[in-house]
Parts: C-alpha cells; structure tokens; sequence
C-alpha cells in the first residue's frame, strides 16, 4: 500500500471513529445582507462559522492524534513522515530554489563554517502538497494546541465540546492581536484613524469583543463599498494570517529550514517590521503579511541578544480567489562583522526590498503612519464604522479643528 492509499485510509478511519463529530453549525452564504454580522455576532464571543472554521474544528482531532504520535518531531525528519497536519518548509515549498541560492552565496571558513550569505528569493507555494486552507490550520494547531492538551482522544462528548470553543478562541486571539496591531494593518492602503487606534489600545484587555468586530465590519466595508458579495469565508481566512499564531509558526517554518542550511541554532529577535495589508476589490481578495528581525546565532548553548549576526525578512501574500500563496525571503548573515548601520541590512529602506516579487508602498516601510483612512462615529461608547449599510451620510465631529490639530502634532 502506498503512503497516498495509507493516508486516505486512515483518515477515513479517523473519520468513522469520531462519526458525529461534525460540527452542525449551518455555513453562512456568501451573499448574506451586511447586517446579518451586527445581528448575529456583534458584541458576543462568536464568529460566522465558514469552511475554514469548519475545518478547524473537524480536524483537531487528527491533529491531536499526529501530535501525540510525534512527540520531538521538530529534532526528527518529518518530511518523510506522512502527516496531514505536521508540515515543514520543505512539503509547503520548493526549497531547492533557496538551497541553491544559498549554496551560491554562502562562504565558509577553514572548519566549513557558514561565514556569510545572502538571500533573496521569492518561492511559490506548493499547493498539491499544502494547500493554502492546509498552511493556516497546521500554522493555527501549533500554538493553539496547548489549549487541547488535556483531551481524552476516546472521549467523544469531550472531543466534541472542545472543538466547540474554537471560534471563541479565534474572536479572542483577534481582539488581542488587533489591538496591538491597528496601526500597523491597511485595507485597501487604508489605516484606522488615530481616535479608533487609540479605543483599541485602552480596550485591548476588555471583556468585550468590540475590538475584533471592528476587524470584521471594515473588512465586510470593503466588500460593499466595492459593490461585491460578502465572502465570510474570506474574511475567517485574513483572520487566520493576522493573528500572531501565524506570523510565529510560518517564521518558524523557514528558521527551520534556515538552520539546517547555516548547521547552527538561530533566534530571531527584536522586530523590525510586522505590518498587514488587506486588499478587498473587484476581482481581488488578498492579504499579505511582512515581518523582518534580527538573527543571533546560538554560541555555547547561549543566545547573546547582542550578538547579532544577520537580518531576516519575509512578505507572505495569499491569493483567496486563486487559492495560491507564495512568500519573499531576504537574508543578510555576516558571522564575523554584521553591520547594524548598513542601509542595505535595513528592512525599511528601498534597496533592501529590491527584487522583491510582492511590490510595497515605500511609505508604508519608512513610518508608521496614523492615517484617517477610516471614519468613525460613537453610539453610546461603541464605535461603528460608516458605510457599513451603504449609508454615504458623514457624522461630523466636534471639535473638528482641534481634532485636526491633535492628530498633527502626534504625526
């Protein structure tokens, strides 16, 4: 039996084991009126239940059951292992492409030590291997699975339980890591207004969900101010790259692969760069997400954070229409002499981006813009986004000169 016939029959039993499992929640159509998210999921812990979501809570199980089975597997080689959910860099790309590069570029000293390389590739995503869809859950699984660990995997009811609490997690995780992250997220090149960026800051710790509505009612914004069919499922999957779970655990995928080049343990450290762009229009639905750091090099089973050795920087873009994925890797290492100061080793600056595939605004590298991208309004302390119900009705403020002012100085 081949490893492909072995996987589909496991899975079916996997399937049968926990038969009834399925979580019954109905898929909300893509075509839905806008004010089914206000009705429905405003102000509760919940989120529209799509596919993807749907995925996530059906396939925790076999998560959990490679989990258990592959204990260490970071220190084992995994890309010979048939897991579903336990991928590497390796199944999710072509990483002959990088170990070319780096095999061109890379000098060494008299003990074959890595003394210097550099990278700049762009790498498409092996979507016959990983899906996009694939990518998220196993990106999601590794940090979130701590959450699961107590399960009895023969405990159907607690299984079943479990698996409920998914889209309250997620809401949670978005109402976190969107506060901290406003300023640094466009829509359509547009960003939060500075009076919405300050509400998420001071609420970030908040019981209410308020903060993650928000990231859904812009991003539902979108759709109808581009006169397009509300894709729910779309939206749960720009949740799933935005929340840190992601950012982490795709870094992680290519530190790995990073290490096994270079033959020394890496840290990356002290961000550079971490911003989202999201993109809603007529025949395009995207989101890309940049992250760049420091490297520092393990030294006598010590990581010194002054010690660094390199700068690594990544621009994941998802194509939701095509379902495809492809991600840019730069990489500066000098293991005898890393030049802080060096423009060329500076994420923000343009000659570091250089034959970069995904093209980026150089103002959005260079400051950390508080645009008033986005107007808002207050109805007893909750904000509301216009537009939300095709009204074109602007709120004026009070105070408009002030606001205006304030908002100047704090450029």
């Amino acid at each position: 039996m081949n490893n492909e016939n072995k996987d589909i029959n496991d899975d079916k039993m996997l399937q049968n084991k926990y038969r009834g499992l399925e979580i019954k929640s109905k898929t909300i159509p893509t075509s839905l009126p806008p004010n089914q998210y206000q009705l429905n999921y405003q102000n509760t812990n919940k989120i529209p239940i799509t596919n993807i979501v749907k995925s996530l809570m059906n396939n925790l199980p076999i998560f959990l059951k490679e989990s258990n089975e592959s204990r260490g597997y970071e220190n084992s080689n995994t890309s010979d292992k048939n897991y579903k959910y336990h991928i590497t860099f390796e199944k999710a790309f072509n990483y002959n492409i990088l170990q070319t590069a780096f095999s061109k570029s890379a000098k060494r000293d008299r003990n074959h030590n890595i003394q210097f390389f550099n990278l700049n590739e762009t790498l498409t995503g092996n979507i016959d291997e990983v899906s996009l869809d694939k990518l998220l859950l196993f990106c999601w699984y590794s940090s979130s699975s701590r959450n699961f660990h107590n399960i009895n995997l023969q405990n159907r009811n607690s299984l079943i339980n479990e698996t409920k609490k998914i889209p309250s997690l997620l809401k949670h995780q978005l109402k976190i890591d969107y506060a901290r992250n406003s300023n640094q997220t466009f829509f359509n090149t547009k960003e939060f207004s500075s009076t919405i960026s300050q509400y998420l800051t001071l609420n970030m710790n908040s019981n209410n969900y308020t903060i993650a509505d928000i990231f859904y009612i812009i991003c539902i914004n979108q759709y109808i101010k581009n006169d397009m069919k509300i894709n729910y499922n779309n939206i749960n999957r720009m949740m799933l790259v935005f929340i840190q779970s992601f950012g982490i655990n795709f870094s992680n995928l290519i530190k790995d692969y990073l290490m096994k080049l270079v033959g020394k343990n890496i840290l990356f450290l002290r961000t550079l760069n971490n911003k989202i762009f999201i993109t809603i229009k007529k025949g395009q639905e995207k989101i890309v997400y940049l992250h760049s750091c420091y490297m520092v090099l393990e030294k006598d089973n010590y990581f010194d954070p002054e010690n660094i050795k390199g700068v690594f920087d990544l621009v994941f873009e998802a194509d939701l229409i095509k379902n495809t994925y492809d991600v840019s890797v730069i990489v500066r290492f000098n293991e005898k002499k890393f030049d802080l100061y060096d423009v060329q080793n500076d994420p923000k600056s343009a000659l570091f981006g250089k034959g970069r595939k995904v093209k980026i605004d150089q103002k959005y590298m260079t400051k950390d813009y508080v645009a008033a991208g986005v107007s808002a309004f207050y109805v007893a302390g909750m904000p509301f986004l216009l537009g939300l119900g095709g009204s074109k009705k602007k709120t004026k403020r009070g105070k408009n000169k002030n606001y205006k002012n304030k908002t100047k100085k704090n450029r």
